[in-house]
């Protein structure tokens, strides 16, 4: 797919994924931006990562179905999990969640972290593994 395939709502919403993750510190290893920008043709997803301490974070943005995956490995022992955030038309309310929560997000606490999702999203499925995927039901706020 190219830039030029998706819609105005897309590329602006692919854009404010780039750039609220780039102004988080989160990197572009594969140059997806840049790539999408000079009309290469890639898949139709963002993607950034950001290295913490014990934990290596991926972010996908898939456009055609307005997605924003977060991909949590743990250095040590490789163990992963995933969050796919399906959103309505403001990715802006998960990517600023997700900017504020995944610095201190691992795989002992993301449970707890989930909790504070509340509103930011249509929808949070947890991919534990390749066969198991549930959704999480945030606690309602107060």
């Amino acid at each position: 797919m190219r830039l030029h395939e998706l819609s105005d709502q897309q590329k602006r919403d692919l854009d404010v994924f780039h750039l609220l993750l780039e102004f988080h510190g989160w990197d572009d290893p594969e140059n997806t931006e840049h790539r999408l920008s000079t009309g290469q043709d890639v898949t139709p997803e963002g993607y950034r990562s950001l290295l913490l301490t014990s934990t290596r974070l991926e972010a996908r943005f898939h456009a055609p179905v307005n997605m924003i995956s977060i991909s949590l490995t743990d250095l040590k022992s490789e163990d992963r999990i995933k969050i796919h955030f399906l959103f309505d038309k403001q990715p802006e309310r998960v990517l600023e969640w997700i900017a504020e929560m995944t610095v201190h997000m691992n795989l002992n606490n993301y449970q707890d972290q989930l909790k504070g999702a509340n509103g930011t999203c249509e929808m949070i499925l947890l991919e534990v593994s390749d066969t198991e995927i549930y959704e999480v039901k945030p606690a309602k706020k107060a």
